[in-house]
């Protein structure tokens, strides 16, 4: 356990209990051999049924963990259709006044390592070139429960369509999920405990592998069944057994706990950010806004 998780205090006095998952494997295997601390949480609301009278929809918890590693191939599929709506353009001031030197067959001096070495591209020439661009999004899983299963999908698709734009533009992605609860304590005086967790599903040197990112990113149940699962094995107080926590919803707070920076596109829960669910379309232009990048990002619509 101590490989992925820690414990410690925040600056106001908080208690926050830390999960860091390498990859989404590594949360599955946890997951599957973790025990829920059933002295604190009688009800595992990560194993109840669904009521079909009730809003939630979605797979058991063995299933949705199945899933997370094999795929979930329909929902992919609709990911794919989605992201045919168009060219998306990143806009960017690049710094070609930056010179580097490359060698080839000609130049206008020699390598004379390279010439030593027996090489025979030994001549440099001075190139004008774009310097690699890095960006960090900030993935926030969170979403409320009646939030409907058009409104998740969007959100995901869409940050998974941004991030292969930005990089198909010179631009290296490096996604920060997480996922934020937390619990005042009434034996404690109104002090919190809040259960913070990571997932890494993409490095900056990483392709973005969209298969891996369906679940986290588009499934109902993921949130009911994965993150419900790992507040239940967690060392938290009785306080957290009623609800299983609440989302943290200050949103300098939230950049503070995880560390955003400056230039930073953090994706909050989706109700703050507009979307709706209703048209695709719709909805990625609301994210653009959001983010402010009306001018950077352009959307040239496929005719159908």
């Amino acid at each position: 356990m101590d490989k992925y998780f820690r414990v410690y205090k925040d600056i106001d006095g908080s208690t926050i209990f830390r999960y860091h998952f390498p990859s989404l494997i590594e949360l599955v295997e946890y997951l599957k051999t973790a025990e829920p601390h059933r002295e604190i949480f009688p009800t595992l609301y990560s194993e109840l049924p669904d009521d079909p009278h009730e809003h939630f929809r979605g797979e058991s918890l063995e299933d949705t963990l199945n899933h997370l590693i094999y795929g979930y191939d329909q929902t992919y599929e609709k990911y794919r259709e989605k992201s045919k709506m168009g060219e998306i353009e990143i806009i960017q001031e690049s710094d070609f006044g930056r010179m580097k030197s490359v060698r080839g067959y000609s130049g206008s001096r020699v390598d004379i390592n390279a010439y030593l070495n027996g090489e025979e591209k030994c001549m440099l020439r001075a190139v004008r070139g774009a310097p690699k661009q890095f960006k960090t999004i900030n993935y926030d899983l969170s979403h409320k429960s009646h939030s409907s299963e058009s409104e998740i999908f969007n959100r995901g698709a869409i940050c998974m369509l941004l991030i292969n734009a930005l990089e198909k533009n010179n631009i290296s992605v490096n996604l920060n999920c997480f996922h934020l609860l937390e619990q005042k304590l009434k034996s404690k005086d109104g002090k919190r405990e809040i259960i913070y967790i990571t997932i890494n599903l993409k490095d900056v040197d990483m392709a973005l592998n969209e298969p891996m990112c369906v679940g986290p990113f588009s499934r109902v149940e993921f949130l009911r069944r994965v993150i419900f699962r790992l507040v239940e094995t967690t060392p938290v107080s009785p306080d957290w057994r009623v609800s299983h926590g609440y989302l943290l919803k200050d949103h300098k707070e939230i950049e503070r706990i995880i560390g955003a920076q400056p230039g930073d596109l953090t994706f909050h829960e989706l109700g703050s950010m507009g979307i709706k669910g209703e048209d695709f379309i719709t909805d990625f232009e609301t994210v653009i806004k959001y983010f402010e990048l009306e001018d950077v990002v352009k959307l040239r619509k496929t005719l159908k």
